[in-house]
């Protein structure tokens, strides 16, 4: 007779996916200590500039093709079929292709620094500039290494090195204290740099590095990938459309002073994307076993169940609280004190995350890329409306709480109705 497990057996069990969710839970108490020192230490205008330069990423990543976004699909699912050539092969041409991207990647940089030198506009914007060098040159090959980590459920190694990330990060924000907007450079340009080199030193050192790429394969991650990604594309942009907007009608100290409540959200997203990134490679090894849609349905329980319990408690705290937060430690942001309460309880719809790898894991993307252009468009119509009414950075926040909603009932809903039963795979 098999006896039930101790909770000590089980936490041994668990212990990486345990230290991976703990690592990522720590991001948003590192990143949230940042942006506050960034806050008090920069100017609203300095913020502001940096938050808005920091959204030319967010519209460059259908640059990757959807390579990793299939390699993270198509490793945990061939494993699952037992095809480890096939997963060295694509991986190989995943690494290889970061070289294309990184080359096609920095004509882009410089064409940004390039139009900000020569635009009447303050040197903040060039000086930013070498993030997003950074950004362009260096993410290709730490997004590659990451999905690596992640895919093959080394979740021991990726929650290390999102903990040195963090670390990185603090110390970078750290440096604002004493050398204000170029210790904000040092802490966009870092993480991808230092991030990229120490994954690769472990990578290599484990499995060793090949960077061949291989035609037949480049198609079959492309192909999986691209739908993965334009879904991973629109979420980003959905991220960032409110902060888009603020940027586009109003100016760069309108959008420093907006921007805490983007912190918020970036905040409260954290366990929702951990929890994700725990369910996705076992969902699609799963899947790859069972080719079954009802074996999904267990996973958006237990997104849901863990999220919602999660992020509600401190949601409503956030939201009772947050103001006198801002008051005593940001009293030069305290205009953005009714966005960021909304932006309090924007959060909670956060918890659909998690259920979403069902579009994912069984090449529904289009319905999911659909609900995401929905939300997109509504937060940008409703942004402009209730800004144009006068209801300034609280409306934004508004708009923003409303089309996240809409985005929860459709998620939640849909995939449900998806694992009802068994269906062909698409």
């Amino acid at each position: 007779m098999k006896l039930p497990m101790s909770i000590k057996q089980r936490v041994y069990q668990y212990r990486k996916d345990i230290f991976f969710l703990v690592s990522n839970i720590s991001t948003p108490a590192f990143g949230f200590a940042g942006s506050i020192l960034a806050a008090k230490f920069l100017t609203p205008f300095e913020f502001g500039v940096s938050q808005t330069v920091m959204l030319i990423p967010s519209y460059f990543f259908f640059m990757q093709l959807g390579v990793y976004s299939g390699l993270n699909r198509n490793i945990p699912y061939y494993q699952g079929k037992g095809d480890l050539e096939k997963v060295e092969r694509q991986t190989s041409t995943s690494y290889k292709f970061s070289f294309y991207n990184a080359m096609v990647g920095i004509v882009f940089a410089f064409g940004f620094l390039i139009y900000h030198l020569i635009a009447e506009k303050s040197r903040l914007y060039a000086w930013m500039d070498i993030a997003i060098i950074a950004f362009f040159i260096f993410q290709p090959f730490y997004t590659h290494f990451d999905t690596l980590l992640r895919s093959k459920q080394d979740f021991k190694a990726s929650a290390r090195y999102t903990f040195f990330d963090n670390v990185l990060n603090l110390t970078c924000s750290i440096s604002m204290i004493f050398l204000g907007y170029t210790g904000m450079i040092l802490k966009n340009a870092n993480t991808f740099i230092l991030g990229y080199l120490y994954r690769y030193r472990y990578v290599l050192k484990r499995d060793g590095v090949r960077a061949k790429f291989y035609k037949d394969e480049f198609t079959d991650l492309v192909k999986v990938g691209v739908p993965i990604a334009l879904a991973g594309y629109f979420y980003s942009l959905n991220v960032v459309a409110d902060r888009s907007v603020v940027a586009l009608t109003l100016n760069p100290q309108s959008v420093g002073v907006y921007s805490i409540s983007n912190l918020i959200i970036v905040a409260f997203q954290t366990l929702p994307t951990a929890i994700s990134m725990l369910i996705y490679p076992r969902a699609a090894h799963l899947y790859g076993q069972t080719n079954s849609m009802q074996s999904l349905r267990k996973f958006i329980y237990l997104a849901l169940i863990i999220n919602i319990a999660a992020i509600l408690p401190f949601a409503l705290i956030g939201y009772f609280y947050v103001d006198q937060v801002i008051t005593m430690f940001l009293p030069k942001y305290t205009a953005g004190i009714g966005a960021a309460r909304v932006s309090c309880l924007t959060s909670v719809s956060l918890a659909y995350m998690g259920c979403n790898i069902v579009f994912l894991v069984a090449k529904k993307n289009h319905i999911y890329i659909a609900g995401l252009c929905i939300t997109l468009i509504l937060t940008w119509i409703l942004g402009k409306l209730f800004l144009s009414y006068g209801y300034g950075l609280e409306g934004v926040a508004w708009a923003k709480l409303i089309s996240n909603s809409f985005l929860f009932v459709f998620v939640v809903a849909v995939s449900l109705f998806l694992t009802r039963r068994n269906l062909q795979e698409a």
